[in-house]
């Protein structure tokens, strides 16, 4: 009973994340409504440090870093900051976000064989076949929303296929540091990394362009303020802390088939919220997908790689 309580305790924060991320299309869009895109990335990870602070702060969670392998969580962090959200900006520059859609929708593919090689997590034909369905289903949807890749813009390719890369490495990486490390750490590791990150080169813009007065602004514009709360607190940091949370507890497969859901929610938001169109095509590749994740996480035979740095140990 216990452990059926734990795994229905997973899923619900596996489907929470997905939901959460499924509405930050709609944030996002409404923040470049008023900012540009680097003062966007800089005030997502800015109100998430500041709310990991209050939650440290107020006792609800615990940030224990002293006596602790902190150099491990430096590559789980720049993957999550920097190589997902950096390359991921930098390519929105020469592509659509459909194009970006597409390819993100490969993340994972990308973690399914690097969990193999790296983590010896091996996947049976089952769940191989419902990844790719799902996958197959991810990328339908999309062409038959938004027409097809034939002029995209090759710069922008490859830069958002790395950052889907990232993605993966860093829900591998997360894979090796559990145990040692709490959701909650790793979560603010990264966070801070963006912040640093994005701070500099923020200010660097704003001294060369003179629009660091401007920036200030955007915290008392109701509307930019709501939407960058949204993604810094609800996209950023808890999704980061669900996504640590997940990938200590579920094999890094399992985490990466839900990010498909959170497409799905993209859709559906679309079609509620913004009046777009929902057809039986819509319909049909949501029905898949959902099989597809169901599939993947629930046909799987014994793990039998390694044990894992820290497997068994409990976070401090």
């Amino acid at each position: 009973m216990e452990q059926q309580e734990s795994k229905v305790k997973i899923y619900s924060v596996a489907c929470a994340c997905a939901v959460t991320t499924g509405f930050s299309f709609m944030a996002a869009k409404t923040s470049l409504v008023y900012a540009t895109p680097l003062e966007a990335l800089f005030s997502r990870f800015f109100l998430a440090v500041i709310f990991a602070g209050v939650l440290g702060a107020l006792g609800v969670v615990k940030f224990r870093y002293k006596g602790k392998p902190v150099k491990k969580l430096f590559w789980p962090a720049v993957l999550y900051s920097v190589g997902f959200f950096g390359l991921q900006f930098v390519g929105l520059m020469y592509a659509t976000s459909v194009e970006a859609g597409i390819l993100y929708a490969v993340m994972p593919a990308f973690t399914m064989i690097i969990a193999e090689v790296f983590l010896k997590e091996r996947s049976n034909w089952i769940q191989r076949f419902c990844m790719i369905i799902s996958l197959v289903s991810v990328v339908v949807l999309f062409l038959y929303c938004n027409g097809s890749l034939d002029q995209m813009n090759p710069v922008g390719f490859f830069l958002l296929l790395f950052s889907s890369l990232s993605m993966a490495a860093n829900n591998v990486l997360l894979r090796w540091i559990r145990g040692v490390f709490s959701p909650a750490e790793v979560s603010l590791a990264s966070c801070a990394m963006g912040l640093g990150v994005y701070t500099i080169l923020l200010f660097a813009s704003g001294l060369v362009q003179g629009s660091l007065s401007r920036t200030a602004a955007l915290f008392i514009n109701p509307s930019f303020l709501l939407a960058a709360l949204y993604l810094g607190i609800g996209c950023t940091m808890l999704t980061t802390l669900m996504n640590a949370y997940m990938m200590a507890h579920l094999e890094a497969i399992k985490t990466s088939a839900f990010s498909n859901l959170g497409t799905l929610i993209t859709i559906c938001a679309g079609s509620l919220l913004l009046q777009e169109p929902l057809t039986w095509v819509h319909i049909l590749c949501a029905g898949v997908i959902i099989a597809g994740v169901l599939g993947t996480n629930f046909f799987q035979k014994p793990q039998t790689g390694p044990v894992l740095p820290g497997e068994g140990e409990k976070a401090k």
